[in-house]
């Protein structure tokens, strides 16, 4: 077996995102990636790329001319840890189920953060930042999945266990299935809610009329509220804007708000997705017109919405205003106004809060994801 190591081939690039199809297209509940997105992030253009000071290795293991596995080493110069030092993560893993195989490559990986840039710490999988993909799934491979869910092969876990990475941070998610279930949650914070807005509390929902500047107001209000999660990383603001202005189709009125004080300050936001994953795995990861056209057939399939971001800054949790149990309540009610009798609380952290306003389901835990870390 050899290892193929590049950083911008066309062609090498073409075979690592065919290889992720190969492995993963007998796989019923896989939702493809769009290969160009794929393409543009392993490219020089990709806003990771051209920020100096970052960089990236991509490896590819073949056997007699047949690709095994793949997988990418980054350094990201804005991951480090509260000493001030360096992390970098590994990312885009996809391997056949073989333990020499994964070693050998991941080995590899290590040995280019290690040794040519002097990294001693490795988070994995993440792909450039916790924006762009992260986390293995360790339990929920029988549910059907949302978009954003980290999904791979199960044995995946064991490779990186047996590669030295132990677990270092957990989430889980949560599906309620039944009307009666959302209506008892969304009932936790409607006293809460309606105390807001009568001393002047406003939820401004997005506007697809006006997306461009209500995102950067968006962005705004993830940094501050984000800034002390775990592992966060600001992107620029093109890279987000790119990212999200597919909310504009994605999305429906009063699933994305803006909360704002009664000073008028940005304070909190909620942001609630249809579960799209019939019509964008129907896609096959591409976006010609064929496959819009089929993306536009199955998505009136959809008949789960998955509640998948909230925040509020440190000003609202130190006065203990109780925002975040008002927009949770406020997500949640939009979505049983749009019709939607089924919900997925997405991506919670195990030491998050959030996990109390699910009620006799704050324990569920239909779901769960680790993160591993690598200590040289």
């Amino acid at each position: 077996m050899s290892v193929i190591r590049f950083t911008y081939d066309k062609q090498l690039t073409k075979e690592f995102i065919k290889l992720g199809f190969e492995l993963n297209e007998d796989d019923k509940k896989w939702i493809p990636p769009f290969r160009k997105e794929l393409q543009h992030q392993l490219s020089k253009d990709f806003e990771f790329n051209r920020n100096q000071g970052n960089s990236h290795c991509n490896f590819i293991a073949t056997r007699n001319g047949k690709m095994l596995a793949r997988l990418s080493a980054m350094k990201n110069k804005n991951l480090i840890d509260k000493n001030g030092n360096q992390i970098g993560t590994i990312g885009f893993v996809e391997c056949i189920n073989d333990m020499e195989v994964a070693k050998e490559i991941l080995n590899d990986a290590v040995s280019f953060l290690v040794n040519e840039n002097g990294i001693n710490k490795i988070y994995g999988p993440m792909n450039f930042d916790i924006w762009h993909g992260y986390r293995f799934m360790t339990k929920g491979f029988e549910r059907e999945i949302f978009p954003g869910e980290p999904y791979n092969k199960p044995y995946y876990n064991e490779m990186f266990i047996k590669a030295g990475f132990k677990a270092i941070y957990s989430w889980d998610s949560t599906e309620v299935e039944n009307y009666e279930d959302l209506i008892g949650i969304s009932s936790r914070g409607k006293v809460r809610f309606e105390m807001l807005k009568e001393i002047g509390y406003t939820f401004k929902d997005l506007d697809s009329n006006n997306l461009d500047e209500q995102l950067i107001n968006l962005y705004n209000i993830i940094n501050i509220s984000f800034n002390n999660f775990f592992a966060y990383t600001e992107i620029d603001l093109e890279e987000f804007t790119r990212m999200y202005s597919g909310l504009r189709h994605s999305t429906k009125p009063g699933f994305f708000s803006l909360i704002y004080d009664e000073a008028g300050l940005l304070s909190g936001f909620t942001g609630v997705l249809v579960d799209e994953s019939i019509a964008i795995r129907a896609m096959r990861g591409n976006k010609g017109i064929l496959s819009k056209v089929k993306f536009s057939i199955n998505k009136p399939k959809a008949d789960r919405a998955v509640f998948y971001v909230a925040g509020i800054t440190p000003e609202q949790i130190q006065k203990h205003s109780g925002l975040g149990r008002a927009g949770f309540y406020y997500g949640v009610q939009k979505a049983i106004e749009a019709g939607y009798d089924k919900m997925v609380f997405a991506l919670m952290a195990k030491d998050q809060v959030v996990h109390g306003l699910l009620g006799k389901h704050a324990n569920k835990h239909d779901r769960e994801y680790t993160l591993y870390e690598l200590q040289i």
